[in-house]
């Protein structure tokens, strides 16, 4: 997302889609995590695999608009 941010001189995210890797991070050091992606004005977090069910419940309860995006779903931008 720093990436994207710099490359394309955006402020803000309509929408991140995938998973965060963060199925092995351990609970107690979600704070961390999720004060670093709070750093990124997202709108709409769209979770899946990797993210682990945990940690995308976490996000869920921390951040706005927070949902599962398995396999098959398809969003209109």
């Amino acid at each position: 997302m720093q990436r994207a941010k710099d490359l394309f001189a955006i402020d803000r995210l309509h929408m991140v889609v995938g998973g965060s890797h963060l199925c092995g991070v351990n609970p107690e050091d979600y704070g961390v995590w999720f004060d670093r992606l709070a750093e990124f004005p997202v709108e709409k977090w769209r979770l899946n695999h990797c993210t682990g069910f945990k940690a995308a419940a976490a996000m869920a309860a921390r951040f706005d608009d927070v949902d599962w995006a398995g396999a098959g779903c398809s969003y209109v931008l």
